[in-house]
C-alpha cells in the first residue's frame, strides 16, 4: 500500500470498498491468524502479492532491483486455476502506437526484441527500434530507469506482466529448391548457418536479399505486434489465483506462506 493517509478504490489499494466489502471467510481468517506472524531472521516480512504469477514467481531483484531474500522465485503450478483468465493471455498493439509513443509522432516500430529475461521468464531488457518517414532510425532499450517491471508501461499501453513473447506478422519469403521450384518460408525465427558453423536469427526487419538486379531490404509488413504472455502483475511473493488454488486443494495457510516466501518462519506474539 502507498504511504498515504487515505484509501482509493482501485488495485493501488486493492480496490478498498470499506466495511460493506467485508466477507465472512475474510473476517474469519483474520480472526483465526490473529498473533501470528511470519518473520525473517526475526524480523517481520513484507508479504508482497500479486493476483497471478503465469506459473512462476520471480526473484525481487528482477522487478524492482532491490534483493529481498525471503521473495525468491518460485515455481507455481497452482496460480493455473480454471478461473483464473490471466495465467495466460493475449494483447495486442499497433508498430504506429508503440513508435509515437517511445519516440514521438511520425514513427512506427521497425523492431522490438527481447534482450534479457530471468530465469523464470519476465523480461528485463526490451530494445526498441523505430523509423519515421524519412527513413530516419532511432533506438531505445528499456528500463531507461527504475527496475523492469517498469517495461509493462513503457510502450504506451499497460501490460498484464513482463512475463510475455512478441509475436510478428508472418513474414514470407520465397526459395528457389536445389531441384527446381520454389517453396514458401516464415523468416521471422529461422535462422541461418554461417560458414563458420555458428547460427543467426532472422528477423525481417532490415533484412536485405540478393535480387536479380542487386540487393533489396525486405520492410516490416503487418501493423499489429501480439504479445502472448502470463500471470498479472509484479509476480512477486504470493500468487492470489494460487493461493486460492493451494486453499481448494487442502494445503493449510502456513503450507501456502512456505510456499509463496522463502525461508520464514511462522512464530506467535
Amino acid at each position: 500500500m502507498n504511504s498515504n493517509d487515505f484509501l482509493v478504490d482501485t488495485t493501488v489499494h486493492q480496490v478498498y470498498v470499506g466495511k460493506t466489502g467485508e466477507h465472512p471467510n475474510s473476517n474469519r481468517a483474520v480472526d483465526e491468524t490473529r498473533g501470528i506472524y511470519a518473520t525473517h531472521n526475526g524480523s517481520l516480512i513484507t508479504a508482497f502479492y500479486h493476483s497471478s504469477s503465469g506459473g512462476y514467481t520471480d526473484d525481487s531483484e528482477n522487478v524492482w532491483l532491490t534483493t529481498v531474500p525471503y521473495i525468491r522465485a518460485v515455481e507455481d503450478p497452482y496460480d493455473n486455476n480454471p478461473g483464473n483468465s490471466r495465467h495466460t493471455w493475449t494483447t495486442t498493439m499497433t508498430r504506429s502506437d508503440i513508435g509515437a509513443h517511445v519516440f514521438g509522432n511520425g514513427w512506427t516500430v521497425s523492431d522490438l526484441e527481447v534482450n534479457e529475461r530471468s530465469e523464470a521468464g519476465r523480461v528485463q531488457k526490451l530494445t526498441v527500434v523505430g523509423v519515421n518517414n524519412n527513413g530516419q532510425t532511432r533506438t531505445k532499450t528499456f528500463p531507461e530507469r527504475g527496475g523492469p517491471d517498469s517495461i509493462r508501461s513503457a510502450l504506451g499501453q499497460s501490460l498484464n506482466s513482463t512475463k510475455f513473447d512478441i509475436r510478428f506478422p508472418d513474414q514470407d519469403a520465397q526459395v528457389r529448391l536445389p531441384g527446381g521450384g520454389t517453396t514458401s518460408i516464415d523468416l521471422n525465427g529461422a535462422s541461418m548457418a554461417l560458414p563458420n558453423n555458428e547460427q543467426i536469427n532472422l528477423h525481417t526487419n532490415h533484412l536485405s536479399v540478393r535480387t536479380a538486379n542487386g540487393s533489396q531490404t525486405i520492410q516490416p509488413s503487418g501493423e499489429t505486434i501480439t504479445f502472448e504472455g502470463g500471470g498479472w502483475g509484479h509476480g512477486l511473493g504470493m500468487s492470489q489465483w494460487g493461493a486460492l488454488t493451494m486453499a481448494q486443494q487442502g494445503y493449510s495457510y502456513e503450507d501456502i506462506l512456505h510456499h509463496y516466501y522463502t525461508n520464514i518462519r511462522i512464530e506467535r506474539r
